[in-house]
């Protein structure tokens, strides 16, 4: 009875050794989604509507910290924006 009360207490520890293990893994995966999120949340600003055609859009910078707007499956929004030309630049003519 004594032998298998001592097996019954290593199993045991085992088990919760294994518990330990399995939340200190899913505590890192969680630290490394938040961080990867972070990093996400950096690039993309907040959500909005556009001024010409009251879609919804994100805002993404880009790496040269430029903000452009995208629909919500990552196209471009000047893509499918029907009033994209009224946010179009004028390009400046050369005079000779």
């Amino acid at each position: 009875m004594e032998q298998q009360l001592e097996q019954s207490l290593d199993e045991l520890n085992v088990s919760i050794e294994h518990c330990v293990n399995q939340l200190r893994r899913a505590r890192q995966e969680r630290d490394e989604a938040l961080a990867r999120m972070v990093v996400l949340l950096k690039q993309i600003g907040a959500a909005d509507h556009c001024n010409g055609c009251n879609r919804p859009i994100l805002w993404v910078r880009h790496r040269n910290g430029v903000a452009a707007p995208y629909d919500s499956d990552g196209t471009p929004h000047f893509a499918t924006c029907p009033k994209a030309d009224q946010f179009r630049r004028k390009k400046e003519t050369k005079r000779a």
